[in-house]
């Protein structure tokens, strides 16, 4: 482990009397100064912390990446990159996303993405028509009967 490292991690064995061991906790951690943080808080927060020594023998670790080898990026332009060029490492009280170092935008993942959002906005296009001439059907009911 050296500082800047990155990790997802779960416990070997789940602490006990602890009704969720994992609330507030990201399982996302970095490394930093010879402790392993979650990343919950932030990297510098109050969340779970464990030395280098206690995170080896009492958490599984997936190595995910070091800092050094990534660049930060805004959420929302992970799609512009290759999958594999990005780093996702945002949770639900924070987190941050980056690229590999050296990556370039893809664009067959943007035409991908965007060929989703067309189909997904054409499905709720066709469904807001339907609504709307059955609505029309409707009105002209009402207005004939009235």
């Amino acid at each position: 482990m050296r500082d800047g490292d990155y990790y997802k991690w779960g416990y070997k064995e789940l602490p006990q009397n602890v009704h969720d061991p994992y609330w507030c906790k990201s399982r996302i951690a970095l490394a930093r100064n010879g402790v392993l943080v979650d990343t919950y808080w932030g990297s510098g927060g109050d969340g779970a912390r464990w030395t280098f020594e206690d995170a080896q023998r009492l958490l599984d670790l997936k190595f995910v990446a070091n800092l050094d080898e990534l660049a930060e990026i805004p959420p929302n332009w992970a799609w512009t990159y290759h999958p594999d060029d990005v780093v996702d490492l945002t949770h639900p009280n924070r987190g941050t996303c980056y690229i590999r170092k050296g990556a370039e935008p893809h664009i067959p993942a943007q035409i991908e993405k965007l060929e989703k959002d067309k189909a997904k906005f054409l499905r709720q296009a066709e469904s807001v028509q339907q609504r709307i001439d059955y609505l029309k059907e409707q009105l002209d009911l009402k207005q004939a009967l009235g």
